[in-house]
C-alpha cells in the first residue's frame, strides 16, 4: 500500500449497519442475518471494524471473484514476521502463502496442492472415513446419551482423514492441529492485528509447526509415496527443478491443515444443526441417500464455513454506485450472498431438493477456489450420514450454547452438545 493510501483520510460512506457485528449473538447464529438491511439499502457498505469495504449481493460477489485483475489477495505485504523469528523464517515466505498469491504467481503451487485432492485420492479415502466415524459413534455410545459434537466426532473425524491425506500417524495429529490453528492466526493478522504476549505465541506455535515438517518433507522428496505432501514436493517448474522449496510446502501444509481439518468439522456440525431443526429434510435425506450430497450443499449455502473472502482493489472502481480506491480492502460477504433473495426463491428456507444445489460462493470463485473442496464435500456426506443412520433420532441440546472463538474472520465453533436415545449398532 502507497503512502497516499495510508494516509487518505476521505470518509467512507455507506456505514456498516447496526447489526454488523460478527461476533453477536445473532450473527453466531446465523451470520446471514447481518445483511438482511444492508443488501436493499446499501449493497457496498464500510466497517471500521474490519477497515474493509463489504460486498453483500450475489451478483457483486459472484462477478468480482472471478475478476483478479480487480481484487487481488490482501495479504502481501500485511503480514510482518516478528524480529525475534526472521532468522528461522523467512520474512518473504508469507507472501507466498496461496492465499497472498494471485495468477500468474498463484497458479504453479495451486495446481501442484490441486493434485492432492484428485477425486481418485479422495476414493482412497472414503473408507477410512467412514471407519473412523463409526468407531467414533461407538466411543460415543458406550459414554452414554449426550456429548459434545465438537470433540467426540466432528474434530476428531476431520483430523483423521487430514492424517491420512498427509499419510502421516495419528501420533502427529496434536503437532498439525497446532500447526492448522497458529497458521489461521497468522493469516487473520493480516486484517486484525495481534497484540502481545499473543502475537509472540502464536508466531512460535506456527514457525516450530513448519519447522518440524521439514525433516518429514525431506523424506518424501527423498522417497516418494501418494501423498499429498510426496506430490507437492514432485512437481517440477517448467525447466525441471523442483516447484516448491521445502519451506513452502511446509507452509502450504500449514494451511491445508486449518482450511482441511476445522472448516469441514464446522460444516458437519452446521449439517446436524440443520437436519436436528428440519426433521422433514433429515428424513427426504435419510429415505433418499443420493440427496446427502445436497444436504452438504444447503448447508454451505446457508452457512459457509468461511463467511468472508478478502481481497484488495488493485484499481479505483465503481461497485454498485460504491466508489472503491485502488488499495482499499473488500470483504466479499460469502454468507450474505449465499442467502441473496435476488437470487434464491426463500432463501432462509433450507430445502436440500434446490434445483441448483451447488449454486453458492461458499468454497469462493474463481482462481482462489477452495482445492480441497472435494475432499470436505465427500467427509461431511460421510460423516453426517453415517451419524444419523447409527442414531437416527440425534438432535441438538435445546440451550445449546454460542461458544465460539472470537475470531472475526472465520467464527469457529468451539462445542456443540448433542443428544439421542436410541442407538443402532
Amino acid at each position: 500500500m502507497t503512502t497516499s493510501e495510508t494516509t487518505d483520510t476521505r470518509p467512507r460512506c455507506p456505514m456498516a449497519p447496526p447489526e454488523f457485528d460478527p461476533l453477536s449473538e445473532a450473527a453466531l447464529r446465523d451470520p446471514a442475518s447481518m445483511y438482511t438491511t444492508a443488501r436493499e439499502k446499501s449493497p457496498v457498505f464500510w466497517s471500521d471494524l474490519i477497515q474493509s469495504w463489504v460486498f453483500t449481493r450475489y451478483d457483486d460477489v459472484f462477478r468480482y471473484l472471478n475478476e483478479p485483475e480487480l481484487f487481488g489477495t490482501p495479504v502481501e505485504g500485511q503480514i510482518t514476521v516478528p524480529d525475534e523469528f526472521v532468522d528461522r523464517f523467512s520474512p518473504e515466505l508469507p507472501s507466498k502463502m496461496m492465499t497472498a498469491m494471485d495468477p500468474p504467481v498463484h497458479t504453479p503451487p495451486k495446481k501442484a496442492v490441486q493434485q492432492g485432492f484428485l477425486r481418485p485420492n479422495i476414493l482412497k479415502l472414503e473408507p477410512r472415513i467412514t471407519a473412523r466415524a463409526n468407531a467414533l459413534i461407538d466411543e460415543m455410545i458406550a459414554a452414554g446419551t449426550e456429548c459434545d459434537l465438537m470433540t467426540s466426532y466432528s474434530d476428531p473425524l476431520t483430523m483423521h482423514t487430514l492424517m491420512g491425506l498427509l499419510d502421516l500417524p495419528m501420533e502427529e495429529a496434536e503437532a498439525i492441529w497446532n500447526l492448522g490453528e497458529s497458521s489461521i492466526r497468522v493469516l487473520s493478522s493480516s486484517q486484525i492485528p495481534m497484540d502481545e504476549p499473543e502475537r509472540s505465541q502464536v508466531w512460535r506455535a506456527y514457525v516450530e509447526g513448519q519447522e518440524h515438517l521439514y525433516q518429514i518433507i525431506d523424506e518424501r522428496t527423498a522417497n516418494p509415496g501418494d501423498d499429498i505432501i510426496s506430490i507437492m514436493a514432485a512437481q517440477l517448474d517448467d525447466e525441471g527443478r523442483p516447484a516448491l522449496t521445502r519451506e513452502r510446502i511446509a507452509q502450504h501444509i500449514a494451511e491445508i491443515a486449518f482450511a482441511g481439518h476445522d472448516t469441514t468439522a464446522q460444516l458437519m456440525t452446521n449439517m446436524v444443526i440443520y437436519l436436528s431443526e428440519h426433521r422433514d429434510q433429515l428424513a427426504l435425506a435419510v429415505d433418499n441417500p443420493k440427496l446427502w450430497p445436497n444436504v452438504v450443499e444447503e448447508t454451505l449455502r446457508r452457512r459457509p464455513s468461511a463467511p468472508f473472502a478478502a481481497r484488495r482493489a488493485l484499481r479505483d472502481v465503481v461497485v454498485s454506485g460504491i466508489q472503491i480506491r485502488k488499495g482499499d480492502n473488500v470483504w466479499f460477504a460469502l454468507a450474505s450472498a449465499s442467502n441473496d433473495p435476488a437470487h434464491y426463491d426463500n432463501p432462509v428456507e433450507f430445502d436440500v431438493q434446490r434445483r441448483r444445489p451447488m449454486d453458492h460462493v461458499a468454497f469462493g470463485r474463481g482462481p482462489h477456489t477452495c482445492p480441497g473442496a472435494p475432499l470436505g464435500r465427500s467427509q461431511a456426506a460421510i460423516g453426517v450420514r453415517t451419524l444419523f443412520e447409527r442414531l437416527p433420532d440425534l438432535r441438538v441440546a435445546d440451550d445449546y450454547s454460542l461458544d465460539f472463538a472470537p475470531l472475526v474472520i472465520i467464527p469457529k465453533r468451539n462445542s456443540l452438545q448433542v443428544h439421542w436415545t436410541s442407538p443402532r449398532h
